[in-house]
């Protein structure tokens, strides 16, 4: 039986979500990473000041894209929800379940992973 639009819809935004929470979730292991990695390279004598300048801007720039990210999985959960309102399924149905599941795993990473 062909998906109804509403399906298709509900589908795409569970893809849309899972997709930018592992995205916010790179960010933020690549930011810890890159603190580490300054903080390893400050300890050692003779560190070259040119690279280590480059690693802090990869670093900020890295923190600024946590932001956006966050933003953007947000609306998508936002999204995701309004889908599967509209989808009309009930509480018992696997897709809606996996989908609770989902945004919540989500807003939690959001409010704990937000820098």
């Amino acid at each position: 039986m062909p998906e109804t639009p509403e399906e298709k819809k509900f589908r795409i935004q569970q893809g849309v979500v899972k997709r930018l929470a592992k995205e916010h979730k790179s960010y933020i292991d690549e930011t810890n990473k890159g603190v580490a990695e300054i903080a390893a390279m400050r300890a050692t004598e003779g560190h070259d000041e040119y690279v280590l300048k480059k690693m802090v801007e990869r670093n900020e720039e890295s923190r600024a894209m946590i932001g956006d990210a966050c933003r953007r999985l947000s609306v998508a959960c936002a999204d995701l929800a309004t889908a599967m309102e509209a989808l009309g399924k009930g509480e018992d149905d696997e897709g809606v379940k996996a989908a609770k599941e989902l945004l919540e795993s989500s807003r939690i990473q959001v409010e704990c992973g937000a820098m």
